[in-house]
């Protein structure tokens, strides 16, 4: 399957590190993940508590954190030995408030002088809710009582690749109560964008998962756990053995276990929040032939990691 761009990686090419404006519709699946290849260089931080080290960054566990001892100037940083192409970075599960910020910044040089990319500081959450939406703080964002109903955050920067050793994060919120930066898992590194002009069709639907709760007094209510999605794809005019290649491609990276991100519906707000997930394959993909000789559809599960 081919991406958005001639070369595959958007309009501005390899070179640059231009920020990354996928088609809305696309999605894009971030599926080698360089951060967490613990054989590579090293890693540091500006500080960690003792029982919260920076290397918890690298570990598949959302209840491994890293955590700082203050808020000012904090970041993480990581040297991955040699260079490695990096065409994006999430952040998984981060404490950051809504007037919350981070950079990410790409570099072949330890002091980052000289970035191969540079977001600049950009909110830690986007803008996800209507404006005028009691749970938003007038410009989209989420208030605190509006980051109580979002799932567990996910936030990823996507760019034109570059060629990078080092990779810098850095955190500003001063006004974080809890005295301290949060962060859980890093993706770094190559992300594949799917163009919804390659396929006939592309849709992602919630499979919602609940639970009925009920009080002493008989009160009965729901708890929605929104933790599966349903993706599917129907690929035109290509035999069946190439219209599930990259679905075929992607499960033989990752299999049912390994997880990645991956983030649907790009640029439609207010719902680009709810769709980048950290999540892993929870089935096999297989080709199901809806035509004789027009088209197939390839269907898959993802599941959120808790």
């Amino acid at each position: 399957m081919a991406a958005y761009g001639e070369n595959g990686y958007g309009e501005g090419g390899y070179g640059g590190g231009a920020e990354f404006v996928p088609r809305p519709g696309s999605a894009r699946f971030f599926w080698q993940n360089r951060w967490s290849d613990q054989t590579l260089g090293s890693i540091t931080a500006s500080s960690s508590v003792a029982a919260f080290p920076v290397s918890n960054t690298q570990l598949k566990q959302r209840s491994k954190v890293w955590r700082s001892t203050t808020l000012g100037s904090q970041f993480v940083q990581r040297n991955l030995g040699a260079q490695f192409r990096i065409g994006g970075v999430a952040l998984v599960s981060h404490n950051l408030t809504v007037a919350g910020q981070f950079r990410v910044r790409i570099s072949n040089e330890a002091d980052i002088s000289a970035p191969l990319y540079d977001s600049d500081f950009i909110d830690a959450w986007e803008k996800t809710f209507d404006i005028e939406s009691e749970f938003s703080d007038g410009t989209g964002k989420p208030t605190a009582d509006g980051i109580t109903l979002m799932p567990l955050v996910v936030r990823a920067v996507v760019f034109d690749e570059v060629y990078g050793q080092y990779i810098r994060i850095d955190f500003l919120d001063s006004g974080n109560a809890d005295n301290y930066i949060e962060l859980a898992y890093v993706y770094a590194g190559i992300v594949t964008t799917i163009d919804p002009n390659m396929l006939y069709g592309w849709s992602i639907h919630r499979q919602d998962v609940a639970r009925v709760k009920s009080a002493a007094s008989g009160q009965l209510w729901i708890d929605s756990l929104h933790r599966k999605y349903v993706a599917q794809s129907i690929f035109a005019g290509q035999p069946e053995s190439k219209a599930g290649g990259f679905w075929m491609h992607i499960f033989n990276l990752l299999g049912t276990s390994k997880e990645f991100v991956v983030s649907f519906r790009a640029n439609e707000a207010p719902w680009r929040g709810f769709t980048t997930l950290y999540c892993r394959l929870a089935n096999t993909p297989e080709l199901i032939n809806v035509a004789a000789n027009a088209y197939s559809t390839s269907q898959l599960t993802f599941e959120e990691i808790p």
